[in-house]
């Protein structure tokens, strides 16, 4: 078989991009003119009291508070400051490491401050969150430093885990999936790393719990916002290089970890600025930086929404925009900046300039012997994620029939469908292969602004001499890909061959094929960050996994087929379209016959493998806590055939070697 040409396999590369950034500017429209219609006092508080419900239900629930068992590991003295290696459980078996900095002498219980890095693989060694610790602690704070997962001494993988997770943000979005299986999201455990982190400050008798600032930059700065919604403890915060908008991160194409997708967030009406809101009119200073990837549009945007809520509360003061003229990062002069708001929270007095900071090695601040907190004993989220997925497979009870049906549209967020989509026929210049004419593909538009891609193949245009633009009738076998339907045609005999005895339709469901995104600089559908996962993220924050939109849009299509006249349907799935396909024949009245190749056997194989490969698109968030894709394989009964499941890296089984 030659080379396919790809300049005919992706026609809509934008289609997706552009519906989802209709999708979230329309519901950040209608926020704006939420915020911008409060007139009173009262109407401002109702609106706090609001956002700050809506944002617990999406972080879901916390653990319960549990002994802390924390231990200073060393101390390091520095004429100007002393800094403390501490280490502490944030639930059993589960360590914090961090270094907490305090002034050499305290007459009395002073004000401090936590840290929360960002985006640095070592972590709380990272010389700009060295440098505003050292800072404080010489104005007269006892500042604590924690490694985020993932990160400094908390890395939950190593390098022999594979190339899937090497680097923290990887970390982040493999473990996120896992939990997002069963309805629990990383955020939540990141927060609630933090609270703990307060509680041990609290616990000390060198620190004035009265007042307890928070800062943060990148990833930090996120931490930072979330921990503000939800901790009542804090009497200000200074979260910087993160806030902007949901939308403006989406329109620039900028993916983020997972755990800066707070699950249902924009379909709940919430973006950035209402998780500052939660405690409204809690002293808060936004740091940007002008050049920074985080659209400082965005932050203006959040910082006008925020002064405008303070200001019917009475308090316009308590919040300040600082901008700095760099780029991304906890730069000298936003360090400074924070210095100057964090002495007048506190009620302080002294210089905002930063003065000598020193640098010292990683090894340095290590508060474990081996400097990771899985070798000291710790265990590892996804252990955690394991277990958990374990547990709820023995307790669950089994969905069978209708039951099963309907939990399946719940989780999917599909809607019901209303009369025969329409579909355009699209002309093609070039040949589909070889021995093909120029046959039409078929468009069905299964939403405004999306469209699913019918390609025939095979029998049904093999050898015809002429151009072909009415729908098919008759037997129909519809195949969901792994790649995109003509890509796979080009490098799977077995898809060839079947296509020579079937009227085989390919069908590219949207983001797949001939809609595979030009976003995101990246183009590979199976990178933790790429456009795949950008638009996953999107979804579930929407409330809409992009798995289950999909879904639909093979429903569509389905729907679509049987009004002209298509009978016997039959879904052909492979790899990621196997998903797809089990759920639209669980799902479609018309009960088409189901084949399978290349499936996933279950979503508890991906939240108990320690690393996994299949994207977060064919995953359905909180699935675990109702059943599982056994359960819906049972369901399709004699109508499923399935050979060859992969693993959890998406790879064909071995074959055993035969003993002599």
């Amino acid at each position: 078989m030659p080379a396919v040409d790809k300049r005919w396999l992706n026609r809509y590369p934008h289609m997706v991009h552009e519906y989802y950034v209709a999708r979230v500017r329309e519901l950040a429209a209608e926020r704006h003119e939420r915020v911008r219609g409060l007139r009173t006092r009262a109407q401002a508080a109702a609106y706090v009291d609001c956002v700050r419900k809506r944002i617990r239900r999406a972080a879901g629930p916390f653990p319960k508070r549990t002994p802390l068992h924390a231990q200073t590991a060393g101390v390091v003295e520095d004429p100007s400051y002393v800094m403390e290696k501490v280490v502490f459980e944030s639930r059993p078996e589960f360590l914090v490491t961090g270094n907490l900095y305090r002034p050499r002498r305290i007459d009395a219980p002073a004000p401090a401050v936590l840290g929360l890095c960002g985006h640095s693989n070592n972590g709380k060694a990272s010389a700009a969150y060295q440098a505003f610790c050292q800072g404080l602690a010489k104005k007269g704070f006892v500042a604590l430093l924690i490694d985020p997962l993932g990160q400094g001494e908390r890395h939950q993988y190593s390098r022999a885990d594979g190339p899937e997770v090497a680097g923290c943000c990887a970390e982040h979005n493999l473990i996120g999936a896992k939990l997002r299986l069963m309805d629990r999201w990383l955020g939540t455990w990141r927060v609630w790393d933090a609270m703990r982190a307060l509680d041990y400050l609290c616990a000390r008798p060198d620190v004035d719990g009265s007042c307890l600032g928070a800062t943060g930059i990148s990833g930090g700065g996120t931490m930072t916002t979330w921990l503000t919604a939800v901790e009542p403890r804090l009497t200000w915060a200074a979260p910087g290089c993160f806030n902007t908008t949901f939308l403006r991160n989406l329109e620039n194409e900028i993916p983020a970890d997972d755990e800066q997708y707070p699950p249902g967030a924009i379909g709940a009406g919430l973006d950035h600025a209402d998780f500052i809101l939660a405690y409204a009119p809690r002293p808060t200073i936004f740091l940007a930086q002008q050049e920074d990837y985080f659209d400082l549009r965005g932050a203006r945007e959040g910082f006008e929404d925020v002064r405008r809520v303070y200001g019917l509360l009475g308090a316009a003061q308590n919040v300040q925009l600082y901008v700095g003229p760099s780029t991304h990062g906890y730069k000298p002069d936003s360090r400074e900046a924070m210095y100057a708001f964090a002495l007048r929270q506190a009620g302080r007095s002294g210089s905002s300039r930063e003065g000598k900071v020193t640098e010292r090695p990683e090894e340095e601040l290590c508060a474990t012997p081996r400097g990771n907190t899985h070798a000291a004993g710790s265990r590892r989220v996804f252990e955690f994620a394991a277990d958990q997925a374990r547990a709820l497979a023995k307790s669950r009870k089994r969905l069978t029939g209708r039951r099963l049906a309907d939990k399946a549209r719940d989780l999917l967020a599909l809607e019901s469908r209303q009369g025969e989509p329409a579909h355009r026929v699209l002309y093609n210049s070039r040949k589909f292969d070889p021995d093909s004419c120029r046959a039409f593909q078929f468009a069905v538009e299964t939403e405004p602004g999306i469209l699913a891609i019918l390609t025939p193949a095979g029998r049904w245009i093999e050898g015809k001499s002429r151009i072909h633009m009415s729908p098919p009738v008759g037997p129909v076998t519809v195949y969901l890909g792994h790649e995109g339907g003509q890509a796979d045609f080009h490098r799977l005999a077995w898809l060839r061959k079947r296509a020579r005895q079937e009227n085989v339709f390919l069908l590219d469901p949207r983001g797949l094929g001939q809609s595979e995104p030009l976003a995101a600089g990246i183009k590979d559908s199976f990178h933790f960050y790429g456009p795949d996962y950008l638009y996953a993220g999107y979804g579930n924050m929407l409330g809409e996994p992009y798995l289950g939109r999909r879904v639909h849009d093979v429903l569509c299509v389905l729907d679509w087929l049987r009004e002209h006249g298509a009978t016997r349907l039959h879904l052909l799935g492979h790899g990621l379209g196997s998903v797809m396909a089990a759920f639209a024949g669980l799902l479609h009245p018309a009960r088409p016959r189901v084949s399978l190749a290349g499936y996933l056997p279950s979503y508890e194989l991906l939240a108990t493998t320690p690393v996994h490969r299949w994207p977060l698109s064919v995953q359905v968030p909180g699935v675990l806590r109702w059943f599982d894709l056994p359960d819906v394989y049972r369901a399709l009964g004699r109508r499923l055939t399935r050979r060859e499941a992969w693993d959890a890296l998406m790879r064909k089984p071995r074959a055993r070697k035969r003993r002599r």
